[in-house]
């Protein structure tokens, strides 16, 4: 004979329950990004370097960021002050620079990465 079976239970969701407004508990603390990158501003050459390993090609555009100068519209931050604008256009640059630089041994390994294996298959197809 068989024992009982126990009726399911339906899946717990492993989300902790939500916290009332009005609980007069102690707060919760504000949690901050302590990430370096939180700080640094998204720049095209940083996209170009994610989305290369899809299309390598984007990192010979974004090898391209590390000569050319960088240019704003009149109209940008507008409400800033010269020197707010020079130290917001530095960070930018420096970060632009960062990742060009990125996708510039990106680029070169994948080259190499390339030679090695067209080398190793015509090595191959000698020998046979």
């Amino acid at each position: 004979q068989q024992p009982p079976q126990r009726p399911r239970q339906p899946r717990q969701s492993r989300a902790p329950p939500p916290y009332t407004p009005d609980w007069d508990g102690e707060k919760l603390p504000v949690y901050t990004p302590t990430s370096s990158d939180s700080s640094e501003p998204d720049t095209v050459a940083r996209q170009l370097f994610k989305y290369g390993f899809l299309f390598p090609l984007f990192w010979a555009v974004g090898v391209y960021f590390m000569f050319a100068p960088m240019r704003v519209s009149p109209d940008w931050e507008q409400d800033k002050t010269e020197e707010e604008k020079e130290k917001i256009m530095s960070n930018l640059r420096q970060t632009e620079i960062k990742w060009a630089k990125r996708c510039l041994w990106a680029l070169l390994t994948f080259f190499v990465c390339m030679i090695l294996v067209i080398s190793a298959v015509v090595s191959v197809s000698r020998r046979h």
